[in-house]
């Protein structure tokens, strides 16, 4: 027996240089194998939606997307895909007006295509609010920016079809909304009646839904003929340092045109006339154009009182 144990020993110290060739080689396989396992990838902004039971709704949610590191093979890091993933939460017990906070965990991940797997969310919890789910129809509201129609025009009529639609959501919000609003409709170079096919507009985080996502808006323009008239705009005259001269008349009535909401927010201290003297040379008697500087998208209607006499002398 003892003599066993001596060849045993005996053969093991003759071959420690290969077991320690033996340990070191499967030291570096090891860790090669563990870092083509244990790839990490943090993905950012990954789409959280809430699955309700039937009859209720989100009211409010403190995320709509998430962040997430994810551990997996080199192929399955690979083959993420950012737009493919969502985060579902799943609630079971509705607690109606309660804040209802969530840890998320990794069965909450669908459409992951690999066996990637998730180490940590950012933020790790959700928080959820629910409501009883109603439907109501809200009128459609057309977006858009009057200022910018080419000037001479303005909107006679805007009319959105279907007038309105079926919105589904949280009864506390659905209670507070009077419309729905398109997507803003471009007026820039239009130059006759037309009609646009444009996306309605719900509040962020996907919390409403509709029976139609799309309405047709309708415009009819028409050639603007909205005119206001305004006494006593001073004549003003550039005559330099050392030149003087009388002006006749002083005042004029400047009457203007333009859209209507563009008229009455025009005053008096916003228009400017006045004779442009300086290519006058020499003393005399002059009959001169007046000038009127209005704000954009308004025109000046000339009348008989477009010119004025001025007499210019030396000092």
């Amino acid at each position: 027996m003892k003599d066993k144990k001596t060849s045993f020993w005996s053969q093991l110290n003759k071959e420690k240089g290969l077991l320690l060739v033996c340990f070191i080689l499967a030291f570096f396989s090891w860790k090669a194998i563990k870092r083509n396992i244990s790839l990490k990838l943090p993905i950012t902004n990954i789409t959280v939606e809430v699955e309700t039971p039937e009859g209720w709704a989100v009211l409010e949610t403190s995320l709509d997307t998430v962040d997430a590191v994810f551990l997996g093979s080199r192929e399955d890091i690979r083959y993420l895909n950012r737009e493919q993933l969502r985060v579902v939460v799943p609630i079971t017990d509705p607690k109606p007006g309660e804040t209802m906070t969530i840890p998320l965990q990794q069965k909450f991940l669908n459409n992951n295509p690999t066996e990637a797997k998730v180490d940590q969310f950012s933020p790790k919890q959700i928080e959820i609010r629910l409501d009883k789910e109603i439907t109501r129809n809200l009128p459609v509201k057309a977006a858009y920016d009057a200022s910018q129609l080419p000037e001479g025009l303005e909107i006679e009529s805007v009319v959105c079809k279907p007038a309105d639609i079926e919105i589904k959501g949280a009864e506390q919000q659905l209670l507070k909304m009077e419309n729905i609003r398109t997507e803003p409709i471009d007026l820039r170079n239009r130059q006759d009646d037309f009609k646009e096919n444009v996306r309605v507009t719900l509040p962020p985080g996907g919390r409403l839904g509709s029976d139609s996502d799309r309405v047709t808006v309708e415009f009819q323009l028409k050639t603007y003929t909205y005119e206001k008239e305004f006494e006593l705009i001073p004549v003003l005259r550039g005559l330099g340092e050392l030149r003087k001269g009388t002006i006749s008349p002083e005042t004029i009535a400047v009457r203007v045109r333009g859209q209507q909401t563009k008229v009455e927010q025009l005053q008096s201290e916003n228009i400017t006339a006045y004779a442009d003297c300086s290519v006058l040379e020499t003393n005399g008697t002059y009959t001169l154009e007046v000038n009127v500087d209005l704000p954009s998208g308004i025109s000046w209607v000339k009348g008989t009182n477009s010119v004025v006499k001025v007499q210019i002398e030396n000092f």
